[in-house]
Parts: C-alpha cells; sequence; structure tokens
C-alpha cells in the first residue's frame, strides 16, 4: 500500500489550487521555520505528490529559500492552510 496519493487524488489538487491562487498559512509544525500563521503565499505549482510550490509574501526564514523564488511544498513540514473566502487557504489534510 502507497503513503502517496493516486493520481486523480493529485490532478483534483491541480485543479483546486491553479497557479496565482493565493494561500494565507493556517499552522505550521516546522521548529526551524519562522513562517508564522497568517503568512500569504501565491501557489507556482503542484508537485506529483500532491505538495503546492508556493511563492511566499514574506520570507525570512533559514530553512526556506528566500527572494521571490521560493517554491515550497504547502503539505512538508507540518505546513497547513485551507481555503477561506476570497483568499484560498490549502490543507495536506484536505487533499
Amino acid at each position: 500500500m502507497s503513503s502517496f496519493p493516486s493520481k486523480e487524488q493529485v490532478e483534483r489538487i491541480r485543479q483546486s489550487y491553479p497557479n496565482g491562487t493565493r494561500v494565507e498559512l493556517i499552522s505550521i509544525e516546522d521548529p526551524y521555520s519562522t513562517l508564522k500563521s497568517g503568512d500569504r503565499a501565491t501557489v507556482v505549482g503542484v508537485d506529483d505528490v500532491g505538495d503546492l510550490l508556493c511563492e511566499w509574501d514574506i520570507c525570512i526564514c533559514r530553512t526556506h529559500q528566500c527572494g521571490g523564488n521560493n517554491q515550497n511544498g504547502g503539505n512538508e513540514n507540518g505546513k497547513r492552510m485551507r481555503k477561506q473566502g476570497g483568499l484560498q487557504r490549502a490543507s495536506g489534510s484536505e487533499a
């Protein structure tokens, strides 16, 4: 049994979070990140395991590449985001 999402699940995530979708972080469990609840990002893609690739508006963390090309998966390191209103908030648990 695979712990990876199926191709169909990944495609649903891609359809739910097309490039340009705005997301807001609601929680994170990465002790080395300075990202915090409320930080916002723009989705620039979804990888083959369903992680969101984002460019964070504010990037002042030592575990992430900073400078406008910060593409970090939305589901890695305990990041949790979700959709809400006009601003979508992504969540690995919703995938």
